[in-house]
């Protein structure tokens, strides 16, 4: 239901903030403790030949604790607290609001809404945030009803990819809901509302112990202890994501966590699969140590990696899981026996593209659209190496490792995906045991030297990204398949055109690890760099079938922890010279 509309900023209302200013356009909602417009700004496009004034839609949220703050009705912009008793506590929660959406500005994730500004103005404070065309996921439900599970699951893998990226950052949300889920028209998710997250320090203590906000259904007991959560756990946003899957599943809002404490969840209907019910019923458990302790787990029970026996959660081991899933690992089992036997391991040798060593400007130019600020350019010289033409594939992987750990179990052309940074270390170290060689991952310079093939322009391809030049922005063509048209996904290796170089697939498909700790750049001249000596997080390059094409351009950088497995990640190799 909307909100008093005096209470609201009147179209045509301007906001200065630090770098820009923004003109109200339309509320588009308001909760407890914010409202959300739709704002334009101005931003300015300069070129040799001279400049020109674009204006962007932007989305901006307003502190604004409805219970408390009040419109000045003579301004018509300023916040007033008129209950002197509560002045100190919107005055907390405004300095707590403004703190965390500095934390969460610095945020770089696909499925995450970028925020680019905060800012305080008319006695309160405002982020500004992309804008995102598209409803959210309670919104969605609502319309459609009940989704089909893999559908639904393949939201519930988005969120928890933009989960398992801001508690590598020690974030928690802490607000998690389907209203807080944005579904743009392609089905890419966008996690937005962190007005309510929580920055923890690298001991895993939080920097308040207030509580965070409270949904029904959603939210663990936890979040409505007056303490809150002083101790980062991702258990909390845990218990959000599976209560969140159950509601896409069933067009209910869940039962509240002290109705699950005493009378457990309602029986599932019928015709899910095993997994999802395990899963929705580990994510949901009262107790927090009873839940799923990270989102790796939480995903290992959605892929049924993880059962549960007698009440107590058990890990299969690795012959027992390579037999329920024979049929894709190829496993033959003896009936009788219950013996089993792989068929022989045959490693391959990845077809090898020779790069002419050089000198190239790494990095993107001030004028380039949607760069980073760690993409400062600076000079390289590399060495000759050899560099897959392809992104190592399915079939490549089973024939090293004889299993394959892809989500998208499509054919062995297909590339390898869900392979985290450590576990490429164990088969680059069978693959050069069985060939001989050493291979091994490329360096970020050597990624986007190799990517680049002596252009300059932002992809390999000039200035712009179409889609039939690379798989990105969830372009997989629609099938006429009857659950609907989330059918995005990797694609066979080789199906676009190699850049000048000869290379595939440099831009999409899926993400590729390079060797390197992520890092600043150096503003020297370089010579076959290879990253700082430790960090974190490896580097990403190349972006994917999910991704925009901004994220596709040849420098664009991105960084996960080494032991993140996600379904847009996958890697190609290198060797160095002479191989």
């Amino acid at each position: 239901m909307m909100k008093n509309n005096n209470q609201q900023l009147r179209p045509g209302t301007v906001l200065r903030g630090q770098q820009d200013s923004y003109t109200i356009e339309e509320v588009l909602g308001q909760g407890g403790f914010g409202i959300t417009y739709r704002a334009t700004m101005s931003v300015w496009l300069e070129r040799p030949l001279g400049k020109m004034e674009i204006k962007t839609n932007v989305a901006i949220k307003e502190f604004f604790i409805e219970e408390f703050c009040e419109r000045d009705a003579a301004s018509g912009t300023r916040i007033t607290v008129s209950n002197t008793a509560a002045r100190d506590k919107v005055d907390y929660y405004r300095k707590r609001f403004t703190k965390e959406a500095t934390n969460v500005s610095k945020l770089n994730h696909p499925n995450i809404v970028k925020a680019f500004e905060v800012f305080e103005a008319n006695n309160t404070a405002y982020i500004a945030m992309e804008h995102i065309e598209g409803t959210s996921l309670s919104e969605y439900v609502q319309s459609r009803g009940s989704l089909p599970e893999r559908e639904a699951v393949d939201l519930i893998r988005q969120v928890a990819a933009a989960l398992a990226y801001t508690h590598n950052q020690k974030i928690m949300h802490l607000d998690l809901k389907p209203a807080n889920m944005l579904r743009r028209p392609d089905g890419i998710i966008k996690v937005i509302d962190f007005g309510l997250s929580k920055q923890y320090d690298m001991e895993g203590k939080g920097s308040s112990s207030t509580a965070a906000g409270y949904s029904d259904g959603y939210s663990p007991l936890e979040l409505s202890e007056k303490r809150g959560v002083k101790q980062f756990s991702p258990v909390s946003d845990i218990y959000s994501l599976g209560a969140t899957l159950y509601f896409l599943l069933t067009a209910h809002t869940p039962p509240k966590a002290g109705d699950v404490l005493n009378d457990g969840l309602p029986a599932f209907p019928f015709g899910w699969s095993k997994q999802v019910k395990n899963c929705i019923t580990q994510a949901m458990q009262p107790r927090k140590v009873d839940r799923p302790q990270s989102i790796e787990r939480f995903i290992a029970l959605l892929d049924g990696k993880v059962v549960v026996m007698n009440e107590e959660t058990k890990v299969l081991p690795k012959e027992e899981t390579k037999i329920l899933v024979n049929e894709e690992t190829r496993i033959f089992v003896n009936e009788e026996t219950k013996a089993y036997h792989e068929p022989p391991r045959l490693p391959f040798e990845p077809k090898m593209v020779f790069v002419q060593g050089g000198t190239f400007t790494m990095g993107s130019s001030k004028w380039e659209l949607k760069r980073g600020s760690d993409e400062v350019q600076h000079q390289v010289t590399l060495s000759s190496f050899y560099i897959g033409k392809y992104e190592v594939t399915q079939g490549q992987w089973k024939a090293v490792m004889g299993d394959n750990p892809s989500y998208f179990k499509k054919g062995d052309d297909y590339p390898v995906e869900y392979v985290s940074w450590n576990d490429i270390q164990t088969f680059l170290q069978k693959l050069n045991a069985a060939t001989g060689k050493r291979y091994r991952l490329p360096t970020e310079a050597e990624w986007e030297y190799a990517c680049r093939a002596g252009s300059t322009t932002p992809f390999n391809t000039g200035n712009n990204l179409t889609t039939s030049q690379a798989n990105y922005d969830g372009n997989y063509p629609y099938n006429g398949n009857a659950e609907g048209t989330y059918l995005e996904r990797t694609q066979p290796v080789g199906s676009y055109s190699p850049n000048a170089w000869g290379l595939y697939d440099m831009h999409g498909n899926v993400w590729e690890w390079c060797s390197d700790w992520y890092g600043s750049y150096s503003t020297s001249a370089q010579t076959n760099p290879t990253g700082p000596s430790s960090g974190s997080f490896r580097v990403l390059r190349g972006g994917s079938w999910l991704n925009d094409a901004e994220y596709c351009r040849s420098a664009n950088r991105s960084a996960v922890d080494p032991g993140d497995r996600n379904y847009i990640i996958g890697f190609r190799v290198v060797a160095s010279a002479p191989l």
